[in-house]
């Protein structure tokens, strides 16, 4: 997230004035990321603490993310994920986002990019 701080929009969940989740909203020719097509707007390091997940912050924080592409006229946000991480994909697949192509392993880990039309 430090990383990409200076190139994106840090959007955090709170609970009792403690993060409990976080999301950068990478925007069009800022990605900082060779994986990235620098036209779209980008979800990046969708991230939830463990003892909070499964109560919909994840869903919640790509739905902002998603309001604040609308709101910058965007016709598409696209993300790049895993099949490792099922539970994000699995959200990710009922929220209509689609598979748009392969890209190579990171660290060893097959990863494919995913767009939403908006």
């Amino acid at each position: 997230m430090t990383a990409l701080e200076k190139s994106a929009e840090i959007i955090v969940a709170e609970e009792s004035g403690i993060i409990i989740g976080g999301v950068a909203l990478v925007h069009p020719s800022c990605q900082p990321n060779k994986h990235s097509d620098s036209s779209l707007v980008s979800i990046r390091m969708l991230v939830v603490s463990p003892s909070q997940r499964g109560k919909g912050i994840g869903k919640k924080l790509t739905l902002e993310c998603i309001d604040r592409a609308k709101g910058l006229r965007a016709k598409v946000i696209s993300l790049y994920t895993s099949p490792i991480m099922d539970v994000a994909l699995s959200m990710y697949l009922k929220m209509g986002f689609a598979k748009i192509k392969d890209i190579a392993p990171i660290c060893g880990v097959e990863y494919s990019i995913y767009a939403l039309q908006l």
